[in-house]
């Protein structure tokens, strides 16, 4: 029920339509009607209960927000206050007070004395209670253990049907063979045979060789080829067998394995989990010599490295070469010009445009000026940028606080110096937002002021830019970063991370100068958060990059592609690290061609 609304006229608020309101309401509804002229503003409210606590008031659409039963705790008055934001734009409105009057019989009231009438009253709350706890937090954990169940016994199912299969392929693969045994003793019966009747061939032979002298030779070669057929029938009679035998032996083993598995499944299942904790072992291992290999490679590549980098140091010096002909080129040209004009100007321009040169302005005109765009570098600058070539894959740098390190590689720190001191330093990757430590709600400071808070630690004094998935509105929460820990609201930072009304909001801020930077959360909203921001990605500079998970160490690692060194307390370390020399020679490269483009474009 809507007991009032507050219109808005330029900057005046009114309050009309007004129902009397009394102490114990609560849910009841105020609409907020904004001037037609600032109708592309956001409304942000808030109220101020009787405990003096200010809270953010949740504005839809339509302009309807709801008040709380706290709001009508007492009776007296409650005061509203609003503000218009567009861009870095915020208006105040001033304050609306709403009267809240006396009344009695709150949900605290004694019950009844008749014990009837209090056991139904009582029995009824308990049950809508009990519902209302077990439809929002146990029953749709038991829906997910039941859906968990249903997949691990399909999975189970699978697996055994798979090994039903297997059992099939084998009886088959077991009938194949006695088949092929047959076949082999069939072979070896002829084989016998063959034998025999080679015999007859050969008694016959000789028989005749007895008897008539003229078939002698015949006859011995009969006999040979006899011999020979004896033989080979004698070889494949045993091959055949021996065949046979395999193959009843493999038969035999088949039926063993297959009773085996009907009589002793569970068996089979508890030396799968054996074999998989085996495998897991072995998969160890594996990794343990794949990370012995890797730094092995590592070392070849470094050696690779160096050839690649006296490589591309040869490359770029050719490249600043031609650039130097090319200006060479340039320069005289412009001294042939200067020669062509002498005839057309007045080489006396006055001594207060020494160091000057000639351009032509809008109208036309040469007159004194710079012909070089912004773009362009001085000499020292190149020479500074020629020193970055990185003839040395290690870089030296002091650690004695926060730093952002550009083009480091997966690697560590090189310790050559160290001065001990009550500190604890640590390195982290680019994505400065650690989801895991976000998912622990003991890592929140829950409702203070409304907000749960979320402190995350960052470089100090450096530019950070936040980007995520897009995430759509009326999710029922704000969400923003601030430099503050009391949930107070924070308009030094342009830090909107989530607005109930637009959404998802991603861009740039300034971080702190205390290293501490404060995620602030609606209360009792944190969960619904973290799920819509999962690849919530916080990191140093004015550009978002890919997404990348948060990682971290307390060894001193170096991560790709940029390193945060994160000091708390005071420390000198005196190091080195591993420059990624493809990226600055890549970057190099891209100043020395802007270089000489700038140079070539403007002769």
């Amino acid at each position: 029920m809507i007991v009032a609304k507050i219109i808005q006229e330029g900057h005046t608020l009114t309050l009309e339509d007004l129902k009397q309101t009394f102490q114990y309401s609560a849910n009841l509804k105020i609409q907020f009607i904004k001037d037609h002229k600032y109708s592309d503003y956001q409304v942000i409210g808030f109220y101020r209960n009787f405990a003096n606590n200010e809270y953010l008031l949740n504005i839809d659409n339509d302009g309807i927000f709801i008040l709380g039963k706290d709001i009508f705790a007492k009776k007296g008055i409650v005061e509203f206050s609003f503000s218009l934001i567009k861009n870095d734009e915020e208006v105040h409105l001033g304050i609306v007070k709403l009267e809240i009057k006396y009344a009695f019989g709150n949900d605290s009231a004694i019950l009844p004395e008749e014990q009837e009438t209090w056991i139904s009253v009582v029995s009824t709350v308990v049950k809508e209670q009990v519902s209302h706890i077990w439809d929002k937090d146990y029953k749709p954990q038991l829906e997910e253990n039941l859906n968990i169940i249903d997949t691990k016994t399909e999975e189970i199912k699978a697996a055994a049907s798979k090994v039903k299969e297997d059992a099939v392929e084998s009886s088959n693969s077991a009938k194949s063979a006695i088949e092929s045994a047959g076949v082999a003793q069939s072979s070896a019966n002829a084989a016998l045979e063959a034998k025999e009747k080679a015999l007859e061939y050969m008694a016959s032979a000789e028989r005749s060789k007895n008897s008539a002298s003229n078939y002698a030779d015949q006859a011995n070669l009969a006999k040979t080829e006899a011999q020979q057929s004896a033989t080979s029938a004698s070889n494949s009679a045993s091959n055949a067998l021996e065949s046979s035998n395999k193959a009843k032996e493999h038969l035999d083993s088949i039926n063993t394995a297959v009773n085996s598995f009907n009589t002793d499944y569970a068996s089979k299942v508890e030396d799968f989990n054996t074999n998989v904790e085996d495998a897991n072992t072995a998969l160890d291992t594996k990794i343990e010599q794949a990370n012995t290999d890797l730094d092995k490679k590592m070392e070849d590549a470094n050696t690779s490295l160096d050839t690649k980098i006296s490589e591309a140091n040869n490359t770029i010096d050719v490249k600043v070469a031609d650039a130097t002909v090319q200006a060479e080129k340039a320069k005289n040209e412009a001294d042939r010009a200067v020669l062509a004009m002498d005839a057309k100007l007045d080489k006396n321009q006055g001594a207060e445009n020494a160091g000057k040169t000639m351009v032509v302005d809008a109208d036309g005109n040469i007159v004194p000026g710079s012909a070089l765009p912004d773009n362009v570098y001085t000499q020292e600058e190149v020479d500074s940028l020629l020193q970055d070539k990185m003839d040395i894959p290690q870089t030296n740098i002091n650690i004695i606080q926060d730093v952002n390190i550009p083009f480091t590689m997966n690697s560590t720190f090189k310790i050559l110096d160290s001065i001990a001191g009550e500190a604890t330093v640590k390195t982290v990757g680019k994505n400065l937002f650690d989801f895991d430590y976000a998912s622990s709600l003991n890592n929140w400071t829950l409702n203070v002021n409304g907000w749960d808070i979320l402190p995350i630690r960052v470089p100090k004094g450096y530019i950070l830019v936040t980007s995520g998935d897009k995430v759509g509105p009326m999710n029922r929460y704000y969400a923003y970063f601030s430099k503050k820990a009391d949930g107070s609201v924070d308009t030094s930072l342009n830090n909107y991370l989530y607005n109930n009304s637009v959404g998802s909001i991603y861009g740039t801020f300034t971080g702190p100068v205390d290293n501490i930077v404060y995620l602030n959360v609606t209360k009792n909203q944190t969960s619904v958060f973290l799920k819509s921001f999962k690849n919530l990605q916080l990191e140093v500079g004015r550009v978002a990059t890919d997404y990348q998970p948060y990682m971290e160490s307390l060894e001193l690692k170096t991560f790709s592609p940029c390193t945060n060194v994160l000091v708390d307390g005071e420390t000198t370390i005196n190091c080195t690290y591993p420059k990624d020399i493809l990226a600055v020679v890549e970057a190099l490269e891209k100043k020395v061609l802007n270089l000489q483009e700038a140079t070539i474009k403007n002769v």
